[in-house]
């Protein structure tokens, strides 16, 4: 074991907020609104989901003021002993490998659903793990550049996304369901808990960059809410995914289909959400065994989402 902390500021904090969004925007597209019905109330829960992400980062903003140069797996072993860091070790190994195999089945479902009903899922959960394995294999770096030229590109499809969609706006109407939408929501930001593990590789101010991705996240969620909730009222409720529905109904634009430009901030999405989450199962271990094989966390992890995907 080793508590050794890092020494390297290798990752800006923008680029942290590129990480967080692009796995945010994706998941917009491929999961958030699906099967649910999309009302005034959602909007509230955007509110309420945006609340408590404030909570679950606040001491990651306090982390990096007390331990610039440690994360929280170096800061439970060194105040609270081996024993809490072996089980926060055990946690987000569970977590991130839940997390990747929950959003490749959303993926799937929604490339089932919405593009290939008679897709070969195993080709695609492999293409999928062996991308997220390449880039978190590359180390954190480079996963977090990666992200910040997507992010860019994310950024541009989104706006592309509401402009094509706003002509379909109705005026508002007040539709039914909405359910348990601010749970959804934080299930759609699990990508977040990555930051406690990689604070001491971070430089630059990392309380702008997560107020950024918080205040962002909750508009980009709450404007595409209301354009579904303009665009549909309560025939949202029958779509399973009502937000690319919306934005397929535009299909005159040569070159640039909207759906096509949807789909494919699903896919950027998704590799990034695989790539940090197998990158932060290979942190939280080899924060506590130095010499583990970084190659065999992150094929190990990957085969693990892999089994549970398909048993589940």
């Amino acid at each position: 074991m080793t508590n050794q902390p890092y020494k390297t500021k290798i990752i800006s904090s923008a680029q942290v907020f590129a990480l967080l969004i692009v796995a945010r925007l994706g998941a917009i597209v491929s999961e958030t609104f699906g099967g649910c019905g999309v009302n005034v109330a959602t909007l509230w829960q955007t509110l309420v989901a945006a609340a408590v992400l404030v909570v679950l980062l606040f001491p990651a903003v306090l982390f990096k003021r007390a331990f610039p140069d440690e994360n929280i797996m170096h800061i439970a072993q060194r105040k609270a002993g081996k024993w809490l860091a072996y089980i926060l070790c055990v946690m987000f190994a569970v977590l991130f490998i839940w997390s990747g195999a929950a959003q490749l089945s959303r993926f799937l479902g929604f490339i089932q659903a919405e593009v290939e009903p008679r897709l070969t899922v195993w080709i695609v959960v492999a293409v999928l793990l062996l991308c997220g394995i390449y880039m978190a294999c590359r180390g954190t770096e480079a996963v977090a550049r990666a992200a910040g030229v997507l992010a860019v590109l994310m950024l541009l499809g989104l706006l592309f996304l509401i402009l094509t969609s706003v002509q379909h706006v109705q005026g508002l109407q007040v539709a039914n369901g909405g359910g348990n939408f601010w749970f959804r929501q934080l299930q759609a930001n699990v990508t977040v808990a990555a930051v406690y593990l990689i604070l001491p590789q971070v430089k630059g101010n990392i309380g702008a960059s997560m107020a950024s991705y918080i205040v962002f996240g909750t508009i980009a969620t709450a404007t595409m809410a209301w354009l579904i909730m303009s665009s549909f009222g309560n025939f949202a409720s029958t779509l399973e995914y009502p937000l690319f529905t919306l934005v397929s109904l535009r299909t005159d634009i040569m070159f640039l289909r909207p759906d096509i430009v949807a789909g494919t901030m699903a896919l950027t999405g998704t590799l990034i959400q695989l790539s940090v989450s197998l990158l932060a199962i290979m942190i939280a271990i080899r924060s506590l065994w130095e010499r583990a094989s970084k190659g065999i966390i992150i094929w190990s992890a990957a085969s693990v989402m892999g089994l549970f995907l398909f048993l589940k």
